[in-house]
């Protein structure tokens, strides 16, 4: 009897092939799929019980401080991607990013797999079944990887002298502090079991001295809104006090704690975009006279260059901010600070104007509000809300033009109140300015003249 032929299964071992750490590339292939990976940050492993694993059999270890570039198929489909992974509040933070420059991403801070299925459905919108192992798209099973973090990679790097700080590059400098950086946490985590048991250390900053060059390390990962209510506090802190620009960027040279000053204009820049969204400004045109460019500037001016004067002259436009925009934003901040109770909806409204000098005895009018029922800051500056501003003087004519919008609202408000989250509030009006001010509102003449009332 034949003997039957026996058919011979060859299992696909998997194969890593590098030179890792001599060069960073590695070739990941399982016979089924190849993958490229390009190592931008070896990353490490945090101590236990922070220590996390992915799911499944293998339970591979979950690097922190981990960046990875991977490429996989062929032709058309082949596609490159940017994998990191940062521990946050204890718990890995999966990010993949992808398309041109690596300008879009996808993130999970379930598992890679979940991240890795969400850039696949991004990458090919088409096949809607396609799967990846997220485990294959971070590279967390590489071995090579994996006994390099642990130290049981025998050393292959020949050890060489290196060049002094002193005659390096910013690059060199940069990826030392990194690498330095990095080993410090995790020989302070390692150490720290040793004092501390179960309790983890945690490297928040570091500060060390090279050849009289300061460095300095934050390992502290600071949430978008921490950041930016501290960047609000500083824009705050600058306005109050009047520090400019370029004093600000001075002292940020000299301590480097301090926020950056770009970081700072961009948060400044943020605001004034946010607060014009809410309470824009409107322009209004000046009307003009040959009188009234004469009364522009005060008696006994000091203003004597002509192009300084024809400027001023050229200023035709007065700004306005609606009185309704206005209290839509701050009333609900007054009620939640007790000021304002929405059980007596009545809001009692100053009403304030002046002309003044401003500068080089250039003359402004200004006219504001302010809500009395505030009665601890009703003297302070900061709660007086301009409302009306142009360059001129106090004239009938100018008010007639200027503040016709701003009379306006106040008859509106008078008649039909403001809804503000479904109440409506009422409101009490008080006026407050000089005699020639009130005077000029009222249309009387001045004291001195033939006909002093209208």
């Amino acid at each position: 009897m034949p003997k039957a032929k026996t058919k011979k299964i060859c299992k696909k071992v998997p194969k890593e092939i590098t030179e890792y750490p001599n060069a960073n590339n590695i070739l990941y292939t399982d016979g089924n799929r190849s993958y490229y990976y390009t190592v931008i940050q070896e990353g490490l492993y945090p101590q236990p019980p922070v220590l996390a694993y992915t799911q499944g059999k293998n339970k591979y270890k979950i690097p922190d401080c981990y960046c990875i570039e991977t490429t996989w198929g062929r032709g058309e489909n082949k596609r490159t991607i940017k994998c990191s992974i940062n521990y946050i509040e204890g718990k890995p933070f999966f990010k993949i990013m992808y398309g041109g420059n690596f300008s879009e991403e996808v993130h999970s801070n379930t598992s890679s797999t979940a991240a890795a299925n969400a850039v696949i459905k991004k990458l090919f919108p088409n096949n809607e079944k396609t799967l990846i192992s997220g485990v294959h798209v971070f590279g967390i099973h590489l071995e090579t990887l994996r006994k390099a973090r642990e130290n049981c990679c025998p050393p292959l790097r020949k050890l060489r002298s290196l060049k002094s700080i002193e005659f390096c590059s910013k690059s060199t400098i940069l990826k030392r502090q990194q690498k330095f950086g990095y080993q410090l946490k995790q020989y302070i985590q390692d150490e720290g079991v040793n004092f501390y048991g179960e309790n983890q250390v945690v490297l928040k900053k570091v500060s060390y001295n090279v050849s009289n060059m300061d460095f300095q390390i934050n390992y502290e990962t600071r949430h978008d809104k921490e950041n930016e209510e501290k960047l609000t506090l500083m824009v705050e802190a600058i306005d109050k006090n009047y520090i400019p620009r370029e004093g600000y960027r001075a002292l940020a040279a000299i301590e480097s704690n301090l926020e950056r000053e770009w970081a700072v204009s961009d948060q400044k820049h943020k605001i004034t975009k946010n607060m014009n969204r809410k309470i824009p400004i409107t322009i209004i045109n000046i009307p003009t006279s040959p009188v009234q460019d004469e009364l522009i500037f005060a008696e006994n001016s000091d203003i004597f260059d002509p192009e300084v004067i024809e400027g001023i002259h050229n200023i035709k436009n007065g700004g306005y901010r609606s009185v309704k925009d206005i209290l839509s934003y701050i009333v609900p901040v007054h009620i939640l600070n007790g000021i304002l109770d929405t059980n007596d909806p009545i809001i009692h409204l100053r009403i304030s104007g002046n002309g003044r000098n401003v500068g080089r005895k250039i003359k402004h009018v200004m006219v504001t509000i302010a809500i009395l029922n505030d009665i601890q800051n009703i003297y302070k500056p900061d709660y007086h809300y301009t409302v009306v501003l142009f360059p001129g003087v106090e004239k009938y004519e100018l008010f007639e033009v200027i503040m016709a919008p701003f009379i306006q609202e106040l008859d509106d408000l008078k008649n039909y109140g403001l809804k503000i989250n479904e109440i409506i509030w009422k409101f009490e009006f008080y006026f407050s300015s000089d005699w020639k001010f009130l005077a000029i509102c009222l249309g009387f003449n001045s004291p001195n003249s033939n006909f002093f009332c209208l």
